[in-house]
């Protein structure tokens, strides 16, 4: 159940930056969000390895 949890919240967090980086339209912001996103994979994946 926490593991969904917090699979969960990185989603939403993704998809706002996604949201965020189609909204203001910048090129340039939407290649660093997917740097940001990739991070956030990361650290999600870190967070889930260490609960298990």
């Amino acid at each position: 159940m926490g593991q969904y949890r917090i699979n969960r919240l990185g989603i939403c967090a993704a998809l706002s930056i996604l949201i965020f980086s189609l909204v203001t339209g910048c090129t340039p912001s939407l290649y660093s969000a997917s740097y940001h996103l990739r991070g956030v994979a990361a650290n999600i994946a870190d967070i889930i390895r260490y609960l298990n």
